[in-house]
């Protein structure tokens, strides 16, 4: 029984990233809700933008509401990682 290295490189990368954002969403969420508010807050301010129309893209597509969509992701890609696992050590 051969181990498929390479497929277990992509299942520790999955892994690393997805189970941070399983267990703490909110960690996550509270970054990016408090750097897009002091972005919104260095614009309003007048504060030159760093790339073009950066205030509208700012306006249009706010982080999310709560860290749900977070935790989702980080099961998709943990439950992911355990299944390329288990294929590189089984299949």
């Amino acid at each position: 029984m051969a181990i498929d290295y390479q497929a277990m490189l992509y299942a520790a990368l999955a892994l690393g990233s997805g189970l941070p954002m399983l267990l703490r969403p909110r960690g996550h969420w509270r970054r990016a809700q408090g750097a897009w508010e002091r972005r919104r807050a260095e614009l309003d301010a007048g504060a030159a933008e760093r790339f073009f129309e950066e205030g509208r893209s700012l306006q249009a597509y706010p982080p999310p509401a709560s860290p749900r969509r977070t935790q989702l992701l980080g099961a998709g890609l943990t439950l992911g990682g355990l299944v390329l696992a288990g294929l590189a050590v089984f299949g």
